[in-house]
């Protein structure tokens, strides 16, 4: 199932009963656009700049390279520089049994960010149909949402939220709630698998 945008944002002001209720006409262009998109935009901006979705590294490159999970990239060349985002990861494991250490290959983690410094910013999204690299300033009506297919009700509460003083209502307290729900739910991420020498957890387990 895809989520695009525009059903986002219907649905946020369907919540705040500004328009595109039941029998009421679709949102108009510019509560779609101007409040709506807009706003779908900063709530992802938001979520990636507070590190809700994990802590940004900062890299500085001057020659071709391939971007990892949560990385700020900034390009010093002063030519321009490819960047390219990673397909899978490579991970490092220790075999406390063989006592030995491997390399295994996984697809990114989900949520995982990517920012191209001067404008560009990725979120990753493993239920996309397309591209799972998602650029958000690109985001239009009808592009799928980022997260959306998995978080559609979080999502739609939590634009209602933000664009709720724009469009000068009150969100209910049921939106509220999602709202509050979903913020906590987009900061949720599968656990990271750790690999270690016994000796090596059991001194952390003493800490």
């Amino acid at each position: 199932m895809t989520v695009t945008c525009r059903e986002v944002i219907t649905r946020a002001l369907r919540m705040l009963g500004v328009d595109g209720t039941e029998g009421s006409p679709a949102p108009t262009p510019h509560n779609s656009v101007v409040i709506g998109l807009r706003g779908l935009k900063g709530l992802y901006l938001q979520f990636v700049m507070s590190g809700r979705f994990g802590p940004i590294r900062n890299l500085s490159v001057d020659e071709a390279t391939e971007a990892m999970e949560n990385e700020r990239i900034s390009d010093i060349s002063g030519s321009g520089v490819t960047i390219t985002f990673p397909v899978t990861v490579e991970d490092t494991v220790y075999d406390p049994v063989q006592g030995a250490v491997s390399t295994e290959d996984r697809a990114p983690r989900d949520r995982s960010v990517i920012i191209i410094e001067g404008g560009s910013t990725y979120i990753y999204d493993e239920g996309q149909t397309v591209d799972p690299w998602c650029e958000i300033e690109a985001l239009t009506l009808d592009s799928e949402a980022p997260l959306g297919a998995r978080f559609d009700n979080y999502l739609c509460a939590l634009l209602a939220v933000m664009i709720a003083p724009e469009c000068q209502v009150r969100p209910s307290d049921e939106v509220k709630g999602f709202a509050q729900a979903g913020r906590a739910a987009f900061r949720m991420k599968p656990p990271i698998r750790v690999n270690a020498e016994t000796a090596v957890l059991r001194g952390l387990a003493r800490c």
